[in-house]
């Protein structure tokens, strides 16, 4: 059965029997174990003065970047309780991936050095998924 061609032509009202569940979604609980992929990091900036006399001069910057990196941590961890003695410890390993995306926009713009605009803009986005596991 072409599952996709059913879920296009009915989105929002198929019901899917045990059966057909079982096929369109891995319900396995079994762990894979998999190499994670190198980091990544790149950049790209560029200025230029676009128009330019002895009056007035118009010039702009942009910078794009973006970086990645996966971290595996293995630890102890110790509970305290309230008085601040020891109680119980647990062995814990943390995998975390994690993203950092910036861009950056100026433009400006100077006429006789009496009259100076600028426009900047800019973007910057943080993003981290982890998996804690304790034993």
């Amino acid at each position: 059965m072409n599952y996709l061609a059913v879920f296009e032509r009915n989105r929002f009202s198929h019901r899917a029997n045990a059966g057909e569940s079982a096929e369109l979604f891995n319900t396995s609980w079994t762990p894979e174990t998999k190499n994670a992929p190198l980091d990544t990091r790149f950049g790209f900036t560029h200025g230029q003065r676009i128009y330019s006399n002895d009056k007035e001069n118009l010039g702009y910057f942009l910078g794009i970047n973006y970086r990645n990196s996966h971290r595996r941590q293995s630890g102890l961890e110790r509970t305290l309780n309230s008085e601040g003695s020891s109680g119980q410890d647990f062995r814990s390993e943390t995998f975390e991936y994690t993203t950092q995306k910036s861009s950056l926009f100026s433009l400006n713009y100077n006429r006789f050095e009496k009259l100076k605009l600028e426009f900047n803009t800019i973007y910057l986005q943080n993003t981290s998924n982890f998996i804690r596991e304790a034993a």
